[in-house]
């Protein structure tokens, strides 16, 4: 289990999230990170606090851009991404320090991407959204896959792979070629 994985929170006002969410990427049991967060013209005190981070931690790039939207601040990430494999996480979210470790070690050299289930918060009690099956998605149910929701350009690129986006591990070169037609 090696390569770098590229974790990009795209981040617009989200000041009272940050230092949670950002901490939980940081003390992940696998270090061999790159964190991207991307200041999306936030106007509260969100830049301060990822530069902040920025300063403690090298793992940590920070870009600012004008307000363009959580797909267009994501694209952004995913073309300063450097690592074989890209996470997500919105800024409001955190992960458990096993997440990534979790997620890489169920990838082999025929994956393209794994998903995990994942808690969701209602007013403090943690509900399990369990994924129904472990499966391998290979040959035509791959293909079927890709035609309707990876590549084929039917639906808005937010609807592609980027579907709940943040509780999955992709091959890097996946994400850049769903992602090569938007980038500036």
């Amino acid at each position: 289990m090696e390569g770098k994985i590229s974790v990009i929170v795209p981040i617009y006002n989200q000041e009272r999230y940050l230092n949670k969410s950002i901490s939980s990427i940081i003390n992940q049991k696998y270090t061999n990170l790159e964190i991207i967060l991307i200041n999306d013209g936030s106007t509260d005190s969100s830049i301060e606090i990822i530069d902040d981070f920025a300063l403690k931690d090298s793992r940590i790039r920070v870009f600012s851009k004008p307000n363009g939207g959580l797909v267009d601040a994501t694209i952004y990430g995913i073309n300063q991404a450097t690592g074989e494999y890209i996470a997500f996480l919105d800024p409001d979210d955190y992960i458990g320090p096993l997440y990534l470790w979790d997620l890489l070690s169920q990838m082999d050299d025929d994956i393209d991407f794994v998903a995990s289930g994942f808690y969701r918060n209602n007013n403090g009690q943690f509900i399990p959204v369990i994924l129904s099956e472990d499966s391998k998605i290979v040959g035509d149910q791959f293909q079927k896959l890709r035609d309707h929701y990876l590549l084929d350009g039917k639906i808005d690129f937010s609807d592609k792979i980027f579907i709940s986006r943040w509780n999955k591990l992709y091959r890097a070169n996946v994400v850049k070629t769903v992602a090569a037609p938007f980038f500036n």
